[in-house]
């Protein structure tokens, strides 16, 4: 700036210089006006400079703060702050991963080994039921927290892979707090992997699938009286080839995973090992792939883009009383009440899986055959459903229809005699985001009565009473048929 002021002056000296003596004096008078104010101005210059120079020597001997040695400082205390942030972020010290694999959350060691996934379930649901009563109201009705739970599930990768499952669920009735399942795994290999704890049996193929991709608002009758429900013990499934899965466990007995059982099939509350009533259970199931994508088990819906599939299978469980019970009394139908009145108790189930082009259809049947200690006695539970559903809007509307029945015949004390159990169901499925979001509604329709009299007429004997309200039915008073309820329900995945 000083240099091209003063190039200004020179030249403008020289044009005076240079101007002839006979110049106009007003020209001489203008110049000498400019050159005071360019003098002027260089004098505001050079004392702003000083000014300048002034405060850059304050901060370069340190009575500033922003020195290079407090800058040096700043950039090392900001570098060790993102370094502490990115460690407590991490499970490991190399790093992690973490976030929605599009069906839970998840938190994983940066090379896969070592993952915690996070799921959860509400179901929000209002219920209808109306029966004929001989006295009081015949119409029960309300909402309902039907399923809350919580899983935590994944792999702990020390050198061979082991897995670990464990559940939590919110009951509805008193809203405490249970574990649903637990159980941990050890891969040996891609086809085979041994697991061992509490969990559902690999029996029937309705209750094997998950409550929350179910076709129905919830599982049928059918399944309440001949699953295994949860059990306790050591299992394997198995996998030769792409065609054929295979399923084999040692175990306390149907239903040894629940506290107090069903109807009493375990003596208390407890689940200790000397509280079962069985001395040894064995359950096998074997699922055959004839076309489609093993992944097509995992619910009864036809999504787009699956390709056609079919499916069959079977399973048999076969338990033998605890040595030492009451077993030289009694009759066999007692079992479930008492416990251990009985010497053998084998159930069995069939089922065939088909999916095409947005159709579905699934049928099963099953059949328990108990022998009893008390001669003479035995008894056999049949039962069959068949449900068929139809994505009318692909992968939205999803209509439904279900068909069940069961029926049991006594050889002892009944006289041989029969009682058969008939429900429909229909309605639909309105899938916001699959099963993740979605609204289900439906009726069911018992054609025949649920007896509170001479319950042990019927396979649902085995079945507890909650089960049943969860389903949404109430037990019928004596001669007395026509239930139906009406369910609608909202359920959410995270």
């Amino acid at each position: 700036m000083t240099t091209r002021i003063a190039s200004i002056i020179v030249v403008l000296l020289l044009t005076v210089g240079f101007t002839p003596a006979w110049g106009d004096a007003a020209l001489d008078a203008e110049v000498l006006k400019k050159l005071e104010a360019l003098e002027k101005e260089v004098q505001d210059l050079r004392k702003s400079n000083a000014e300048l120079r002034g405060k850059v020597s304050k901060y370069e001997h340190g009575d500033g703060w922003l020195n290079a040695r407090r800058a040096e400082e700043i950039k090392a205390l900001v570098h060790d702050v993102l370094a502490d942030a990115d460690t407590r972020a991490s499970l490991m010290a190399d790093g992690a991963v973490a976030g929605h694999d599009g069906q839970q959350f998840f938190l994983a060691s940066a090379d896969g080994g070592f993952r915690l996934n996070i799921g959860g379930q509400i179901q929000f649901r209002y219920v209808y039921n109306n029966r004929d009563r001989t006295s009081g109201d015949g119409d029960e009705f309300g909402f309902d927290l039907r399923r809350v739970k919580l899983n935590f599930s994944g792999q702990i990768n020390s050198g061979p892979t082991f897995l670990y499952d464990v559940g939590l669920q919110v009951t509805s009735d008193d809203q405490e707090v249970n574990l649903d399942h637990a159980k941990i795994g050890h891969r040996l290999s891609d086809q085979l992997v041994i697991w061992a704890g509490e969990d559902k049996a690999w029996f029937l193929r309705e209750e094997m699938v998950h409550s929350s991709r179910l076709l129905t608002v919830d599982r049928s009758l059918f399944n309440e009286a001949f699953t295994l429900g949860r059990i306790q013990g050591v299992w394997i499934v198995y996998q030769p080839d792409d065609m054929f899965r295979l399923y084999g466990s040692i175990n306390d007995g149907l239903r040894s995973g629940e506290a107090n059982g069903a109807g009493g099939f375990e003596t208390s509350n407890r689940k200790d090992f000397d509280d079962d009533v069985v001395d040894i259970a064995f359950t096998g199931r074997v699922d055959v792939k004839i076309m489609g994508d093993w992944a097509q088990l995992k619910d009864f819906s036809a999504w787009s883009g699956e390709p056609t599939g079919l499916f069959v299978g079977g399973a048999v469980h076969y338990q033998i009383a605890e040595t030492g019970d009451d077993q030289d009394s009694g009759d066999d139908l007692d079992f479930p009440n008492s416990g251990g009145e009985h010497d053998a108790y084998v159930t069995w189930t069939l089922d065939i899986s088909a999916e095409c082009s947005g159709a579905t259809v699934f049928a099963a049947i099953a059949g328990t055959h108990v022998d009893s200690a008390a001669a003479g006695n035995g008894s056999d539970h049949y039962g069959a459903m068949v449900q068929v559903g139809y994505m009318v809007i692909p992968d939205k509307l999803e209509p439904f229809f279900r068909v069940e029945w069961l029926g049991m015949e006594d050889e002892g004390s009944l006289g041989d005699t029969p009682a058969d159990v008939t429900l429909l169901t229909f309605g639909a499925n309105w899938y916001i985001k699959r099963h993740a979001a979605k609204f289900s509604v439906d009726i069911l329709y018992a054609l025949h009565p649920i007896e509170a009299q001479n319950i042990d007429q019927h396979p649902i004997a085995v079945i507890k009473e909650q089960e049943l309200r969860g389903l949404g039915l109430l037990r019928d008073d004596s001669d007395q048929d026509s239930q139906f309820v009406i369910r609608a329900q909202f359920q959410l995945l995270f």
